[in-house]
């Protein structure tokens, strides 16, 4: 696309500083705009650079450099050495103002950079002019006519479906209706445009998290969904999606749904899903997809924040001991309503644990209100699992939960436990803490079992605690011991005598379903043993009964020196 030379001095300033900010937009989008305070005319765009920002002051000036025009430049460029108020430093500075310096101008410039900690440049009407080579679409979307060329093709992607007969191949979308979604994509600064073809049965697929608008035309049994994405941050504020509409419900049930859904939505800023044959409105909408609509569907999304804490964390505190349980949380989202409240669904670093926080409008009672998912484990490994469990059977009186910032006890929201939420039982953490007991001890990964029988529970159990004392002692009933090849039982109770007492070792392996773990050596130690009569009919085991001490000492590892 050729739009030929722009002649800047032909557009109010407030118009150039927009273009400029949407035309930085499409190299960098996560760029941040910010119009200063003082509300003089100019825009800050903040442009990662490594650990920094780039900051660019953009100035819509197309005359020369006026003594008050001097005095707003110098002022702003003041703030952002003295208090630039930025969570990261400034690595470079560029005054961006579609005229280039005089000598005079360009001798103001450099006395007032000259002090500064980072480069400074300016980037006068040339530089203007290379954005617009580059960025070509932009300049024909705000300053010619191309703002109605998108929304023309838009609709001929629409029409495009209704003259197709029959459920949509490859081979309909792969000529005229890919150069027109190309065609969009480039020419739309503000949003990109994807479709989905199928059978009708393709609508209800669910609508991507970062779509914010999906429009469907339905031909018979055929289904074309086109789906609409931000190229910026700034897309919804540049291009906005408006309208009216009217929601009737006619089932009773889904009408209670839609209010709850609705409350909420005003709460939190969670999404709304209206059904089938409830929604008549008129919309505004990117690439002219907006029109009238009756008896459709829809979805209102979700308002999500803008640049959330990516990590944060939860704890739980006795009022008595302190801190007792703490977890690491990775966010998923978070949204705000207009009421003031904040949704914030995060897991742990496992994806063992879902949780979804509420923080509660100001003055609301109680201020946090939070649900805990608790998937099933069966499958996971134990180290994975017990950080999660352990938070999970601490969810009750008299437990304070609080939501902290990553690092530090900066906290976000807190709330006594007043009710028992605890999602597991003491008894099914016992049972994973032997787990973990049992995973500190073997070389190979220990997994949840799929399934827990009072005997495989009682044979964890058993073992954790040896692993935990290393040494137990007891008492014994009989005991059958398998001979070694060759030996017959006879003999070897012809060389025995009546009682003594008596040192096995033997290599342990805990089955728990499909998986073996290798303990070790473990040693028994009889204090007083002798052969039982009668012995079994298999002469290839010994069988011993207790003699007048029925102690037995059991020890993991191997044995003492002295012993």
């Amino acid at each position: 696309m050729n739009v030929g030379p722009v002649y800047w001095g032909s557009y109010p300033g407030e118009m150039l500083e927009k273009v400029m900010a949407v035309l930085v937009a499409q190299d960098s989008a996560g760029c941040i705009r910010r119009t200063p305070s003082a509300g003089d005319g100019g825009v800050d765009i903040l442009i990662p650079d490594g650990a920094g920002w780039h900051v660019r002051q953009v100035k819509g000036f197309t005359s020369r450099m006026t003594p008050a025009r001097r005095k707003k430049v110098e002022t702003s460029f003041e703030q952002v050495i003295d208090d630039p108020r930025l969570n990261r430093s400034v690595t470079s500075w560029s005054l961006t103002v579609p005229i280039d310096p005089t000598s005079g101008e360009q001798e103001w410039f450099e006395t007032l950079a000259g002090a500064a900690p980072f480069p400074c440049r300016w980037d006068g009407e040339v530089f203007w002019h290379t954005m617009a080579a580059r960025h070509p679409h932009v300049i024909d979307y705000y300053l010619r006519d191309g703002r109605s060329r998108v929304e023309s093709r838009a609709q001929m992607l629409l029409q495009t479906s209704s003259a197709i007969a029959g459920p949509l191949s490859a081979n309909d979308v792969a000529g005229h209706m890919e150069l027109l979604r190309a065609s969009l994509n480039r020419d739309d600064p503000h949003y990109k445009y994807e479709f989905v073809t199928g059978p009708a049965a393709h609508q209800k697929n669910p609508v991507p998290e970062q779509c914010v608008l999906a429009v469907t035309t339905l031909v018979e049994d055929s289904a074309l969904m086109i789906q609409v994405f931000p190229k910026h941050q700034y897309s919804l504020e540049d291009a906005p999606i408006g309208g009216t509409m009217d929601i009737t419900i006619f089932n009773p049930e889904q009408g209670i749904d839609i209010r709850e859904q609705f409350e909420t939505f005003r709460t939190f800023g969670t999404a709304i899903d209206l059904p089938e044959g409830s929604l008549d409105g008129k919309f505004v909408a990117p690439g002219g997809l907006g029109g009238e609509v009756r008896g459709g569907a829809g979805r209102i999304g979700p308002n999500l924040v803008s640049d959330p804490p990516p990590r944060t964390r939860i704890r739980l505190v006795h009022p008595d001991d302190g801190p007792t349980v703490e977890l690491g949380l990775i966010t998923q989202s978070v949204t705000r309503g207009e009421l003031g409240g904040i949704q914030i669904d995060a897991e742990d670093e496992s994806g063992v644990l879902a949780a979804t926080f509420r923080v509660n409008p100001p003055g609301s009672d109680p201020p946090l209100t939070f649900h805990v998912t608790v998937p099933n484990m069966a499958g996971h490994a134990i180290q994975e699992v017990i950080p999660s469990a352990r938070l999970f059977e601490s969810f009750k009186p008299p437990m304070r939960f609080e939501w902290l910032m990553q690092f530090g006890n900066q906290l976000l929201a807190a709330q006594t436990i007043n009710q028992d939420h605890a999602p597991i039982t003491p008894g099914e953490l016992a049972l994973l803490e032997d787990l973990s007991a049992i995973q500190d001890h073997v070389r190979e990964t220990v997994t949840v079992p799929d399934e827990m029988p009072p005997e495989a529970i009682e044979v964890i159990a058993r073992t954790a605690h040896l692993i935990r004392r290393r040494e137990t002692t007891g008492t014994w009933n009989d005991l059958d011991v398998n001979l070694k090849e060759g030996a017959h039982q006879d003999e070897v109770v012809a060389k025995l005598g009546d009682e003594a007492s008596m040192l096995i070792q033997q290599d342990q392996v805990l089955q728990l379903g499909d998986n073996k773990y290798e303990l070790g050596p473990v040693h028994y130690h009889f204090a007083s043993a002798k052969v039982a009569k009668p012995q079994p009919d298999d002469p290839t085991v010994l069988r011993f009964v207790p003699g007048a001490d029925k102690t037995m000492t059991q020890r993991l590892g191997p044995l003492p020196k002295d012993a």
